[in-house]
């Protein structure tokens, strides 16, 4: 503890900011799923229901003497078409091509209301207005000529359907007040000597007033919106999903490379033994050193410039004790600079005799 108290501050503070930068990308990543979870749970059929605007996923249940709930009928029109293509190999093959562009001309649509069930249990009343929309895939085609077609698809009693629109919920009716018990009268005294009473004292069997249960939850159209109705779960693209997910990570990609910095800088803080240097290079007078080893917390080596200067113009292997950072206490240019041999300076190796150069540790 006293040693990473001992770092410079520019060590802790780029370590507290990646910190940051990484608690904030982990809440940016959470904030960004609660959509996708949202219609997750809308498709699952699960999930808690509040007021307001909502959608919701199950099965359709009708109501009583109703034959379905949704009946909706599309005519469409056709007028034919002709265009002319040629092959992009022979430009001058033109063909012609025949064909029907339909067109919908009308739209007839009879809602009556319906519950859905959805997988936990629940039960929500849906009352769908007159202009509901109905997306999905229609089941029969019931009148068909050349240039008139008119499908109709109809919902009935287990259709797995998804709703959009606003839930609301009465409030349950307060419970009525219990009657207060009547007081018990006076014992009368007959003439025989006996007692009985007029009234029992209290009553056996009082009668409970039953608890009304919870209303039912009431999905009806939203607020400035057309109540959509369709088949298929909900794929709508989440606006902005995927620009997010590029900045996030790039912020994450930045926040690891900003962490193994600052690890490495504190790794390079620590005594370093048994180590091999792999470059070396001469810079302003003053050799840099690029470097891996074991990190030790105390020094027991002396004298590393001698081992270092050993190690690189003698090519044999030593055990100093060094620090793998541009330091005055290294050797200079001097023993390097215009020296005439080849294997000076140029990593670790072994030489034409056999024997290993450039090794420390």
């Amino acid at each position: 503890m006293d040693r990473l108290l001992a770092l410079p501050w520019s060590t802790l503070g780029v370590g507290a900011l990646s910190l940051v930068l990484c608690l904030v990308l982990f809440v940016a990543w959470i904030l960004a799923r609660r959509p996708v979870q949202r219609i997750d749970a809308i498709v699952a059929g699960r999930g808690p229901l509040r007021r307001g605007a909502a959608s919701i996923g199950g099965e359709v249940e009708l109501a009583p003497d109703e034959p379905v709930a949704l009946d909706v009928k599309i005519t469409q029109t056709g007028a034919p078409k002709t265009i002319f293509t040629s092959p992009k190999e022979n430009v001058r093959d033109v063909r012609r091509v025949h064909y029907m562009k339909w067109e919908t001309v009308g739209e007839e649509v009879v809602a009556r209301p319906f519950f859905v069930r959805r997988a936990d249990g629940e039960r929500v009343r849906v009352e769908p207005p007159p202009n509901v929309k109905f997306r999905g895939k229609m089941d029969v085609c019931v009148e068909h000529t050349e240039h008139l077609c008119t499908f109709e698809a109809r919902l009935r009693a287990g259709d797995k359907v998804y709703i959009e629109g606003t839930l609301s919920r009465p409030e349950p009716r307060p419970r009525p007040p219990e009657a207060e018990p009547e007081p018990a009268p006076a014992p009368e005294r007959k003439g025989g000597g006996g007692y009985r009473t007029a009234a029992p004292r209290e009553r056996r069997e009082r009668e409970e007033v039953a608890a009304e249960p919870p209303p039912m939850w009431v999905l009806g159209p939203p607020e400035g919106k057309t109540m959509r109705i369709t088949r298929q779960p909900f794929q709508r693209p989440i606006p902005g999903a995927a620009e997010r997910r590029r900045l996030h990570e790039l912020g994450i990609g930045v926040g690891v490379v900003a962490a193994l910095g600052v690890l490495t800088q504190i790794l390079l803080q620590l005594p370093l033994v048994e180590w091999a240097y792999d470059v070396i290079a001469v810079a302003a007078g003053v050799v840099h050193l690029l470097a891996a080893g074991i990190f030790l917390e105390t020094n027991t080596l002396t004298e590393p410039e001698e081992g270092l200067t050993a190690a690189v113009t003698q090519k044999r292997a030593v055990r100093p004790t060094v620090t793998p950072w541009p330091s005055p206490s290294l050797p200079g240019a001097g023993p390097f600079a215009g020296s005439s041999d080849p294997d000076a300076g140029r990593g670790t190796g072994v030489d034409e005799n056999g024997e290993p150069y450039g090794r420390i540790g």
